[in-house]
């Protein structure tokens, strides 16, 4: 695996089987030789966060260039039109002492959600931000075909539901052709 976050790589290590490699890096400059791998994963919507439109997109690139022709590319992201249809402003979460509250907005021009959490532990507050690009469907997969992945299917959950505008995800499989 690769994070940019060693706090987060400490933690899959300690979750994994031994014998999985983790390593600390840039996501836009993958440290690999290109045709390496057969397969390569981007989950839990980690997709859409740098600022500049160039920069998702070199991601987009580093990990074609990284596949071998006929690797396979699973990318899963939120689906922009269920936050546009159904992203509540203001979310609050009470797990086990800690309360969690959670201010989004969404630009429709930048295409960008935007979400301030404040987090309540133990008598400290701790406020976050981050801010991510959410794409259409069609334009993943422009994006994917302009660097050489062809769309092979498209879900929306982890099931293999359909992909729907109520689909809370956008699970694309494509091949480097």
């Amino acid at each position: 695996g690769l994070d940019r976050s060693a706090v987060m790589l400490d933690r899959a290590r300690s979750d994994c089987d031994s014998r999985a490699g983790f390593l600390r890096g840039d996501m836009r400059r993958l440290p690999f030789p290109s045709d390496r791998f057969d397969v390569v994963l981007s989950l839990f919507s980690s997709f859409g966060y740098f600022d500049s439109e160039d920069e998702n997109y070199r991601v987009l690139q580093a990990i074609s260039s990284v596949l071998r022709p006929g690797g396979r590319f699973l990318i899963e992201t939120v689906n922009r039109e269920f936050v546009v249809r159904h992203s509540a402003p203001l979310q609050i979460y009470r797990p086990e002492n800690t309360t969690l509250i959670e201010e989004r907005s969404f630009d429709p021009v930048s295409s960008r959600s935007h979400v301030d959490v404040t987090f309540f532990q133990e008598g400290r507050e701790t406020r976050l931000h981050h801010s991510i690009r959410i794409y259409a469907f069609t334009e993943l997969e422009m994006l994917l075909e302009s660097v050489g992945l062809r769309t092979i299917s498209v879900w929306g959950d982890y099931r293999g539901g359909d992909y729907t505008c109520d689909s809370t995800k956008t699970i694309i499989l494509s091949e480097r052709v």
